[in-house]
């Protein structure tokens, strides 16, 4: 009898250690399958980066329906924002994050709208005595080439800046 069990006892172990590394093997293929995955999932996103940052050095006069042009780039990858009109146009599909900060002139009122493919977003109404600082900060799914940019309301405004870089405009894609 003790001859059976000990039989028996030396089966399930080698039955055991057999599934144990069956198990380890499996493991570890499933691991770096997951690792090359993250991987390839992480380079596609770095391919894919968008960030840009841009400001003005000067002020700007603007009559209802113009773009405020953020003529200074400090960064620009993926290269969407185009200093010379003002406008973000989207390199990828995704979601961005936009913000951008504005200053009215000194007891000026200044009405400005953030616009997506013509359609408007978030505003900023200045007005008041003394310079006014407002901003846009707002998250939008955009397709490929989609445009962004900054518009003015109505009325003649004029948006304030100096060497200090006051105003910026900038936008970064989120996933």
């Amino acid at each position: 009898m003790q001859s059976t069990l000990d039989q028996e006892k030396k089966r399930f172990n080698s039955w055991y250690d057999q599934l144990f590394e069956n198990f380890k093997m499996n493991s570890n293929k499933k691991i770096q399958e997951l690792i090359v995955n993250l991987q390839k999932g992480y380079e596609e996103m770095v391919e894919k980066r968008v960030d840009f940052s841009a400001y003005r050095t000067s002020s700007q006069p603007l009559s209802s329906g113009a773009k405020v042009v953020f003529y200074q780039v400090w960064t620009n990858v993926g290269n969407g924002y185009e200093p010379s009109t003002g406008v973000f146009t989207a390199p990828y599909v995704g979601l961005y994050h936009l913000t951008a900060v504005v200053a009215s002139e000194n007891n000026k009122s200044l009405f400005l709208k953030l616009y997506h493919n013509g359609n408007k977003t978030p505003g900023s109404w200045l007005t008041g005595d003394g310079c006014k600082t407002g901003s846009f900060d707002v998250v939008l799914n955009l397709q490929k080439g989609d445009r962004v940019y900054i518009f003015v309301g109505s009325g003649s405004n004029t948006i304030f800046s100096n060497p200090y870089a006051y105003v910026t405009f900038s936008g970064h894609i989120i996933a």
